[in-house]
């Protein structure tokens, strides 16, 4: 079931353990934005010479997506439980807890690459559902298909 989500509005997003982020609409530009991001971070992993991994490369996409998206928070204190501001570093922090990234991952990111996903699928090709060819396709003087090669 496809569920409709409010990209023009900020969200509240319950992370577990009293912690709540508030994050901004999920936009194209926010989108562009996060890719650039990612891609600078993993044009830097590559001078480095670091080979990416796969989960480093998801983990990497929902950091960038969590500081260009969280722009306030409940629920996160100090060692005192004196309440933090919502800060860059702070929310790498946060993100650092693979409890809260997968949260983040689940709650904000997922929904909104899965609405994406579905607008990608359901798209009508290139020249419509209903085009209809009115020549030949193959080539009149095309040759056979190759033999296959003997396998012992």
């Amino acid at each position: 079931m496809l569920r409709l989500i409010d990209l023009t509005q900020p969200a509240w997003l319950d992370l577990g353990h009293g912690v709540r982020v508030c994050c901004h609409p999920f936009t194209s530009a926010l989108m562009l934005a996060i890719r650039a991001d990612y891609r600078r971070e993993i044009g830097d992993m590559a001078q480095e010479g670091e080979p990416p991994v796969l989960e480093d490369l998801g983990m990497r996409f929902n950091l960038a997506v969590a500081r260009r998206a969280i722009f306030d928070w409940d629920g996160v204190g100090d060692e005192g439980g004196k309440p933090l501001a919502c800060t860059q570093d702070g929310i790498e922090a946060l993100m650092g807890l693979y409890q809260f990234l997968k949260a983040f991952e689940q709650a904000y990111v997922n929904p909104r690459l899965a609405l994406d996903a579905e607008k990608n699928g359901s798209s009508p090709g290139p020249n419509g559902t209903s085009a209809r060819v009115e020549e030949a396709t193959t080539a009149a003087d095309a040759e056979a298909p190759a033999p296959s090669a003997l396998t012992h």
